[in-house]
C-alpha cells in the first residue's frame, strides 16, 4: 500500500511539473501551484531529462465514425501525466489476426487499435502478450444511442484499453473507469475518460517493462549535482551552475604520513 501511495504522489508531481512549466508562474494556476512554480523558479526550473530510448506507445486510428481531433485530448493527457511517448496516429484497420503485425509494423512496443467493425461484437479486444489491444467503435454505439455518445465512449475505451494493456488493470477505488463495464451505455456513467490515480501509478512502473521509458523532470539544480544539465540559459541557473561546479574553498588536504605508512 506505501509502494502505491508513493508512485501515486509521483505521477502527481510529474503532472503538476508539467503544468507549471508550461503555464509558468503566472495566471491560470491555483495558490498551491503558483508557490510549486515559485520553488521550481527558484532552482532554475524544471527540466527534461534526455531520452535515448523512450520507446512508443501507439494508438492506431483506422475508424472513421469519431474524428481523430476529437481524440487528441485523452492521448495528451495521458502522454501528460505519464511523461512517455504516447501518440496518435493513422493507420489501417485489423483484426485479432493481424493486430500483432500491425504493431510492429507501426515500429510501436505497444499498440491501440481503433476500428470500426460490425462483424465484431466485441467493445474492446486485448492481447497482453502480444501487446495490443482493439477498440471497436461500432460496438460501443451497437446500442443505437445519439451520436454524440460515441465521442464519449471511444475516449473513454481508449483509456480503458491502454490501462488493460498497460499493467493498471484495476483500482482500489470505486466508482471509475476501471470497473467492470461490459456494455456500451455503461460508459456514460463515467463524466470523463481519466483513469483513477492509482491506475497511473500503476502504468508508470509497467510502461519501462513495455520498453516505453517515461521522460524525467528535475530541477535545474539537481541536474547540475546530477551532472546531466545542459549549459544554462538565464542568469538563475547560470548561478546554480557556478555554485555546484565551483572549487571548494577550503579543500581538503591530505598529507602523508611516515610513522603510518600513510
Amino acid at each position: 500500500m506505501k509502494n502505491i501511495t508513493f508512485a501515486v504522489a509521483v505521477v502527481a508531481v510529474m503532472a503538476l511539473a508539467a503544468d507549471t512549466t508550461a503555464q509558468g508562474a503566472g495566471g491560470g494556476l491555483s495558490a498551491r501551484e503558483r508557490a510549486y512554480a515559485r520553488k521550481a523558479a527558484k532552482f532554475g526550473g524544471m527540466i527534461q531529462r534526455p531520452n535515448a530510448h523512450p520507446g512508443k506507445f501507439a494508438f492506431v486510428n483506422a475508424q472513421g465514425r469519431v474524428a481523430a481531433s476529437n481524440l487528441t485530448e485523452t492521448v495528451g493527457f495521458l502522454k501528460k501525466m505519464l511523461h512517455a511517448n504516447i501518440v496518435l496516429e493513422d493507420g489501417k484497420a485489423v483484426t485479432a489476426a493481424t493486430a500483432g503485425s500491425a504493431r510492429k509494423d507501426a515500429k510501436a512496443d505497444a499498440a491501440v487499435f481503433l476500428v470500426e467493425d460490425k462483424a465484431m461484437p466485441d467493445m474492446m479486444l486485448v492481447s497482453p502478450e502480444g501487446r495490443w489491444a482493439i477498440v471497436n467503435v461500432a460496438a460501443l454505439a451497437a446500442d443505437g444511442a445519439a451520436s454524440q455518445y460515441a465521442v464519449a465512449r471511444l475516449n473513454k475505451e481508449m483509456v480503458r484499453a491502454f490501462a488493460y494493456l498497460a499493467g493498471g488493470c484495476g483500482s482500489e477505488f470505486a466508482g471509475n473507469l476501471m470497473d467492470h463495464i461490459t456494455r456500451p451505455d455503461q460508459l456514460d456513467a463515467y463524466s470523463e475518460a481519466r483513469p483513477p490515480m492509482d491506475v497511473l501509478a500503476k502504468v508508470s512502473r509497467r510502461l519501462p517493462q513495455l520498453g516505453i521509458t517515461p521522460q524525467r523532470m528535475a530541477t535545474y539544480q539537481q541536474a547540475c549535482k546530477e551532472g546531466w544539465a545542459p549549459a544554462p540559459t538565464n542568469d538563475v541557473q547560470r548561478t546554480i551552475w557556478n555554485e555546484v561546479h565551483q572549487l571548494p574553498s577550503k579543500p581538503l588536504k591530505i598529507e602523508f604520513d611516515p610513522a603510518k605508512g600513510k
